[in-house]
C-alpha cells in the first residue's frame, strides 16, 4: 500500500476491529490467569506433580516397613523429631518388637550424623533409620548436603515439614527434595508425608496452612500420608495439652505423634 493514507471510514473500522481484538485477549488473559491460579491454589497442581506420588500409595509404603526384608528409612524433618525421646526414637522402638533397629541422628550443629546408633531389638531383620531431622529446618535444608544427610539409598523417605517457612511453600519444596533425591540416586523413591501437629502463636498460620496442604495433596494424589494433625485434635484433652511451648510436643504429645505413624502401618492394606 507503499505510503497511501487509508480512508477515515477504514481506520475506524481497523480501530474497532484492533479494539475488540484487544478485548478479547484481555477476557482470554483473566481466565487463563483464573486457571493457573487455581490450579496452583488446588492441591498438587502440574508443577509439583511427579511420578513419586503415584509409586508412593499407602498400600507400596506399608509393604515395605512390614515386610521381612533389611530396609534403610531416611527421615527428613525438623525439631518436633531431632531428638530421643520424640516421635522417631518412638517409632524405632515399635519397629524393634520385629527387627533389630539402628537408629542414627543427625547433629545439626556439626551438620553431619552423630557417632554411632543407638540400637533396639535384637531379631534377625535390620532395619536402619538415618533421621536427618534439623531444628528450624524445611525441605530445602538436606538440598545442600544429599551425601552427607543420606548416606545410604533409603528404601523409604519420610518428610515431616511444614512448621518453618518454607521459600517455595511445603508440597513445592518437598517435590523438589523428592526429585533431587530420585536423581541422586537414579531411582524412584517411596515417600511418606506427615500433615503435621498443629501450631500456636508464631506458629498458628503457617502450621495450618501447611499441615493442610500436605494433607490434601497427598490425598489428591493418591500418595501416603500419616495426618497427625488429626490425631493431635482427636487425643483426649486440649491440643495444648500435648504441647511443651506452642509448637513442640511434650511427652504426652510425642507419643500421640508416634502412635499417628505406627497406627498407619498397623492400618491393612486395600
Amino acid at each position: 500500500m507503499g505510503n497511501t493514507a487509508p480512508a477515515p471510514r477504514t481506520s475506524k473500522v481497523l480501530l474497532g476491529v484492533f479494539s475488540l481484538l484487544m478485548v478479547l485477549g484481555l477476557i482470554a488473559a483473566v481466565f487463563v490467569t483464573r486457571g493457573e491460579a487455581s490450579a496452583q491454589a488446588g492441591a498438587g497442581s502440574v508443577e509439583t506433580g511427579s511420578m513419586t506420588p503415584i509409586k508412593s500409595t499407602p498400600e507400596s509404603v506399608r509393604s515395605v516397613v512390614n515386610s521381612a526384608d533389611d530396609i534403610t528409612i531416611c527421615v527428613l524433618g525438623d525439631s518436633t523429631g531431632d531428638e530421643y525421646g520424640e516421635w522417631v526414637d518412638l517409632w524405632a522402638k515399635s519397629l524393634a518388637a520385629s527387627a533389630t533397629v539402628k537408629l542414627r541422628m543427625w547433629d545439626g550443629d556439626k551438620v553431619r550424623y552423630r557417632p554411632g546408633a543407638r540400637v533396639y531389638g535384637n531379631a534377625d531383620r535390620v532395619i536402619t533409620i538415618w533421621n536427618g531431622s534439623k531444628g528450624g529446618s524445611s525441605a530445602d535444608y538436606p538440598l545442600q548436603r544429599l551425601a552427607t544427610i543420606q548416606p545410604a539409598q533409603p528404601d523409604l523417605v519420610v518428610f515431616n515439614y511444614g512448621h518453618n517457612f518454607s521459600p517455595n511453600g511445603v508440597i513445592a519444596d518437598e517435590q523438589t527434595l523428592s526429585r533431587a533425591l530420585d536423581k541422586y540416586w537414579d531411582a524412584d523413591l517411596l515417600t511418606l508425608r506427615i500433615s503435621q501437629n498443629p501450631g500456636y502463636g508464631n506458629w498458628k498460620v503457617i502450621s495450618t496452612a501447611a499441615s493442610q496442604d500436605v494433607l490434601a495433596w497427598s490425598q489428591a494424589h493418591g500418595a501416603a500420608v500419616v495426618n497427625v494433625n488429626k490425631a493431635f485434635r482427636k487425643a483426649p484433652g486440649t491440643v495444648r495439652s500435648l504441647l511443651m511451648d506452642d509448637v513442640h510436643p511434650n511427652a504426652r504429645g510425642n507419643r500421640v505423634f508416634a502412635d499417628a505413624v505406627i497406627g498407619f502401618f498397623d492400618e491393612p492394606s486395600v
